[in-house]
């Protein structure tokens, strides 16, 4: 509560300038004491570890309060942060891994790994993985003591920009030095791979995430889903795209955020098939990390930390921030239905106006509406019966904003 406390402490100050409703709350700093390039999170239980260039801060409080937490590592960058058992790791730049056993305490470097930079580390059961500068894929078996070389299949010397698991697999974005990036998978622990990019383009690929069971990856053109362990690609909404370099991505539940280098952070609420805004409060549009801790969200940027409250971002308020906004929220019944319902919705004012109907890749399925509308209530039928069951959203587009609903179809 100590960060919402805050938050509101902020707007009060600031109420005699600002006249918006808009500002009821928004991003605060969250009072990391170094003020530059936050990269990474790691979250422990009550701690969250921040990855700075200036070495690792801990949190006990949700962000009202940092410690330096860097006995033992060199004054070195950190890059990327993960928690495994009792253990976190950090992998920095140039100088390797290093692991702590005491919630961040103190450090110990790991030998056994080589010296470089340390990009991503991923958990698959007993075993962790670690993306490096042009030293490839590195496994460990044994808890982060040692180390051997994952390579077979891949490019001489990569580096790994993005590793994950997804579902059974590992999947891995690797920079050979001759171009784009490329996808491989591995569906045997690492021990081998093999290129992956059916219908993924060769083009730069600036971050991804996993939601859903799908993989999302936003590259500098275009934004692209996966529902298959990436045997087929379908393109996403290019709405993010449009000026925006994706730098982060995190889920909360079924919904996408994205950090940018140069936009800010954005909300999608319907797996990417749109996008809104959410940076009001940011002082910088450059944004490398975020995270979730509790109920509360983190983003890393070129000036220390900032925070706000979920609450804040998933639901009405998070697309106010947008100068749009429908009138009312939109009514379905029946709803579960399993052959044909309603939806209804009230028009603010008159002006065109978009129904259109998508499953869970943002990918439309039908449109009930494109055109002028008058104010008032409208409401349109949609008969399901050429679909397949499952989750859909109703989304309602028009000069004035953006409005979704969830339809269940169960035939």
């Amino acid at each position: 509560m100590a960060i919402f406390r805050g938050c509101l402490s902020f707007v009060f100050s600031v109420f005699l300038l600002i006249s918006s409703s808009s500002a009821l709350c928004q991003w605060v700093s969250a009072n990391l004491p170094y003020q530059g390039s936050v990269r990474c999170f790691a979250v422990k239980g009550t701690n969250i570890y921040a990855g700075t260039e200036g070495g690792v801060f801990r949190s006990t409080d949700d962000g009202v309060s940092w410690i330096a937490a860097n006995t033992g590592i060199p004054n070195a960058a950190i890059y990327s942060l993960d928690v495994t058992g009792a253990n976190i790791l950090a992998g920095t730049g140039w100088f390797g891994m290093f692991r702590s056993f005491d919630d961040g305490a103190s450090w110990s470097n790991v030998p056994t790994f080589p010296s470089t930079d340390v990009y991503m580390i991923a958990n698959k059961g007993t075993n962790l993985f670690a993306g490096t500068y042009v030293q490839g894929i590195l496994c460990s078996t044994d808890g982060g003591s040692s180390w051997n070389s994952v390579d077979t299949g891949l490019p001489y010397h990569p580096s790994v920009h993005f590793l994950a698991v997804w579902g059974t697999n590992l999947v891995a974005l690797i920079d050979d030095m001759k171009g784009p990036e490329r996808l491989f998978r591995s569906t045997d622990n690492g021990s081998s791979w093999a290129a992956d990019n059916s219908g993924l383009p060769r083009t730069w690929t600036l971050s991804s995430a996993i939601i859903g069971g799908s993989l999302f990856v936003a590259t500098d053109s275009v934004d692209f889903f996966s529902t298959d362990n990436g045997n087929n690609w379908i393109e996403a909404s290019n709405d993010l795209s449009k000026g925006a370099n994706v730098s982060a991505l995190t889920v909360s539940g079924t919904n996408l955020i994205a950090g940018t280098y140069d936009h800010g952070v954005f909300l999608s609420i319907d797996t990417g098939a749109s996008w809104v805004n959410i940076s009001l409060g940011l002082t910088t549009n450059v944004v490398y990390a975020l995270a979730i801790r509790g109920s509360y969200l983190f983003a890393g940027s070129n000036s220390g930390v900032w925070c706000r409250p979920l609450s804040e971002l998933i639901g009405t308020s998070a697309v106010a921030e947008q100068p749009m906004a429908v009138a009312s929220a939109v009514r379905v019944y029946p709803n579960p239905f399993s052959e044909k319902t309603t939806i209804r919705f009230t028009s603010a004012e008159r002006g065109p106006v978009q129904v259109s109907i998508v499953n869970l890749l943002g990918v439309e399925v039908a449109r009930l509406f494109d055109g002028e509308l008058d104010a008032g209530e409208h409401s349109f039928g949609w008969d399901a019966n050429g679909v397949a069951a499952g989750t859909y959203f109703n989304i309602i587009r028009s000069t004035d904003g953006v409005e979704r609903a969830t339809l269940l179809v169960a035939h």
